[in-house]
């Protein structure tokens, strides 16, 4: 069990071939279930863990590959075309280099930024204590669960989102909310935080800062937000009769009516969850036609369960097989000690009835019938 550089390469092309083929799949289907959004978080989560674990197993065995791809890692990987000093570099060395500097540079702009934005939370009031204090304990008792956290308010902030990996914080617009919109905000953020949404949206933050360069990941962040949302949903309404469904659902649309988008809007926390986007896009949409059908019978996309299956598989796969380079050898390092070079394409075996010829190079050589056989074995053809 190894990393190597042929396991770092095609950890990334496979990871981001199937990332990508499976993104453009998903912009191209609206989903019908909770369920299938569960199956396309999981497919990228697969892939993802591909892209981090680029190991080399005991069974994985190396598929050798010419030509193009052959150049490129003797270009790449092998030749060393960088001094410094008494040492030489190749241009993956210079990449691991510059790929160290700025996953480091990029996560701590990102932490940094980070805790600026927590300690200003602080600075904020508190959103109409009395009515957060008396509604929090019955949201406790429909999840099962008590969660600590804080509900703050400003002008500044358009959508409802919680925030906090310690300690929770639910952050509201400087809206005065009735009794049951607060009720269902609370719940879904409070939903979020039980399913621990925030770490894996951490995390993922964490991800796109380490492989800085790699832009699937940051094309993939919004779709792996909008996901989430759609499992936090479920399970916000999953007891819930139709009726109150539909006032969850014109909570989201008062929510997206009453934002002011400034002209130079702040920078938002990306390891935040939020209620909404800023306009009823088609992911609004996605999300209302999956709470509507959730009271119907529906019939679910198979597409969705063969992809998830697929990937399953193709990742599986992955670490069976490998490409690594395959060379020819130089004809004059192989005709040395009176050794002669012969090319199968231009040489080959002669039977008539029980005698064996071997042809090469204008000449016609008598061999064993065991010679033939093993000359066939390599590569060199029999005719009659």
């Amino acid at each position: 069990m190894k990393i190597t550089f042929f396991s770092c390469l095609f950890a990334v092309l496979w990871s981001d071939l199937t990332l990508l083929i499976i993104h453009m799949l998903r912009k191209k289907m609206f989903l019908a279930s909770a369920v299938e959004a569960v199956l396309f978080l999981t497919t990228y989560t697969l892939c993802i863990f591909r892209l981090i674990i680029p190991i080399d197993f005991s069974f994985t065995k190396g598929i050798p590959f010419g030509g193009l791809f052959a150049s490129f890692c003797d270009i790449i990987f092998l030749q060393k075309n960088f001094k410094l000093f008494s040492y030489s570099f190749s241009w993956w060395n210079i990449f691991l280099i510059v790929w160290g500097i700025g996953a480091l540079i990029s996560l701590f702009y990102f932490l940094v930024r980070y805790q600026r934005y927590m300690k200003g939370i602080n600075l904020l009031k508190l959103y109409d204590p009395k009515r957060v204090y008396k509604l929090l304990p019955k949201l406790y008792t429909h999840l099962g669960k008590s969660i600590s956290c804080t509900v703050y308010c400003s002008p500044s902030i358009q959508v409802p989102c919680g925030i906090g990996l310690f300690h929770k914080y639910i952050l509201l617009p400087d809206i005065n909310y009735s009794d049951k919109e607060l009720s269902f905000i609370l719940t879904h953020e409070l939903v979020h935080f039980a399913n621990g949404h925030l770490y894996f949206k951490f995390v993922y933050q964490l991800f796109t800062c380490v492989f800085w360069w790699n832009p699937i990941l940051f094309l993939l962040q919004s779709d792996f937000s909008h996901l989430l949302e759609i499992r936090c949903d479920a399970s916000v309404t999953k007891h819930l009769p139709p009726e109150d469904t539909i006032e969850y659902m014109n909570t989201i649309v008062h929510i997206i009516q009453n934002i002011h988008i400034p002209k130079h809007p702040k920078k938002r926390a990306e390891s935040s969850v939020f209620l909404a986007e800023c306009t009823v896009n088609g992911f609004e949409q996605e999300r209302f036609h999956i709470l509507r059908l959730q009271y119907k019978m529906r019939k679910m996309l198979p597409s969705v369960y063969i992809i998830a299956l697929i990937t399953i598989m193709l990742f599986l796969f992955s670490y069976v097989i490998i490409p690594i380079p395959h060379y020819e050898a130089p004809i004059e390092e192989i005709e040395q000690d009176g050794a002669i070079y012969v090319d199968p394409a231009k040489s080959w075996i002669i039977q008539k009835e029980k005698d064996y010829y071997f042809i090469f190079s204008g000449k016609i050589i008598p061999i064993s019938e065991y010679d033939a056989e093993s000359l066939v074995k390599e590569g060199f053809s029999l005719r009659n």
